[in-house]
């Protein structure tokens, strides 16, 4: 490797790690001070719980309709459709390198899918903008290929479309299915079973009977048993339910009410469709102003997402810190669950998985594809395509797991 382009690389990693140790360090200060005269730390459960709400409904939807829509055409998609359909393709490797991680390492049931989405989603945009517009001002690079930096910018916001949707479509959907499961799970130890009855009805239900023996005492009771009759769901019932129902409610019914999906779905809608994109985003637009102000809320998405990163980073620092000084405090019961913390084996294989296996196979596989000539022969592309083979996993995992512990666990933080 030529000695410019390694110091270049090693410089942008450099900064970028940099930048997120400074963050942290912010976070940690945050999590244990607040302004002067406050009692309360300034990343307080509250507010990061308050600031991902605000993120995931509002700050980032914005920032997808204006990204997706300014900068998609279907000009943009006949160029870098390769880029467009890796993102799926990477995501889907990732996900199943984490589902088989978590059947080694074996972690608390209660991480096991948030540790799955954050072995799943990869960093997609920050980081790799960072890195290609360093390499792309090196001469071994700007005299080959003049347009490095718009054309590989091209390509890192077409991976990110679907990346957007699947995060928190898939992934949001994901989490709460497992808070469902949790659910159904308590309402089923809540129930105290005798002999089990299953009587099926003619529309298709299932209702489950309960029949229980009634104690001596009763009186009344000259037959030996009473009946009692439920409704709640079974895993009978869910047998009969056909896929077409189970793909309508997981995408519609879920997937399409997340916000960030809605207004990349609409994004894209306004720019595959020329004259849309232009009555919106073209600067003598009359409706220019709307756009503006979508740009201007959007704009703080980028940092609110850093400071839930930064802020839950702080506090878990110092709750480690409290377990070692030996004040642990027992969050088992202000979460409704078991708060078991992740063995030094978990967090190894699944940091193994994010940071070498899941590389090495998105990687073999873009080689693979070049030479049998999948895409076009195009180095930025190809460039662009390792780089997210490579990305460590996306700040938008702990917005999702802030978001999502909110109705079951209140205010707690997430692992």
């Amino acid at each position: 490797m030529d000695p410019e382009v390694l110091e270049a690389v090693v410089v942008a990693a450099l900064i970028s790690v940099g930048t997120i140790c400074v963050l942290n360090v912010l976070g940690i200060i945050g999590s244990k001070y607040g302004p002067p005269g406050s009692l309360e730390p300034l990343f307080s459960k509250a507010m990061l719980r308050n600031l991902s709400i605000m993120c995931s409904n509002l700050l980032i939807p914005c920032l997808s309709f204006t990204r997706v829509g300014s900068k998609l055409s279907l000009e943009t998609m006949g160029v870098a459709w390769p880029a467009f359909i890796w993102s799926p393709i990477n995501v889907a490797i990732a996900f199943g390198a984490g589902v088989i991680m978590t059947k080694i390492v074996r972690p608390a049931a209660n991480m096991r899918r948030e540790l799955v989405v954050a072995c799943t989603f990869s960093n997609g945009v920050a980081l790799p903008l960072v890195l290609v517009e360093v390499l792309s001002s090196l001469s071994v690079v700007e005299d080959e290929e003049p347009d490095a930096l718009e054309k590989s910018q091209t390509f890192i916001f077409a991976y990110s479309v679907l990346l957007t949707i699947l995060i928190w479509g898939v992934g949001h959907t994901y989490l709460d299915g497992d808070e469902e499961a949790e659910h159904r799970n308590i309402e089923e130890e809540e129930v105290d079973t005798g002999d089990v009855k299953y009587d099926p009805g003619s529309d298709g239900s299932v209702a489950m009977i309960l029949v229980e023996t009634p104690s001596p005492s009763t009186s009344g009771t000259s037959d030996g048993a009473l009946t009692v009759r439920t409704s709640f769901a079974t895993s009978m019932e869910k047998s009969n339910v056909s896929w077409r129902k189970m793909m309508y409610d997981v995408i519609v019914e879920k997937a399409l009410k997340k916000p960030s999906v809605f207004m990349t779905l609409l994004g894209m809608f306004v720019g595959l469709i020329t004259p849309l994109r232009r009555a919106l985003f073209t600067p003598a637009s009359p409706l220019k102003f709307v756009v503006a102000g979508l740009e201007v809320v959007g704009s703080a998405g980028v940092g609110g997402t850093t400071l839930v990163m930064a802020g839950t980073t702080g506090r878990k620092f110092w709750s480690f810190y409290r377990e070692r000084k030996g004040e642990r405090e027992d969050n088992s019961k202000e979460q409704g669950r078991d708060a078991a913390p992740l063995s030094q084996g978990a967090i190894f294989g699944f940091l193994l998985t994010r940071l070498f296996i899941v590389p090495t196979l998105c990687t073999v596989l873009v080689l693979g594809a070049r030479e049998l000539g999948v895409f076009p022969d195009d180095r930025i592309l190809l460039l662009v395509l390792l780089i997210e083979c490579a990305m460590p996993s996306a700040n938008m995992v702990i917005i999702l797991c802030q978001v999502r512990r909110l109705p079951v666990a209140g205010c707690c933080e997430p692992t």
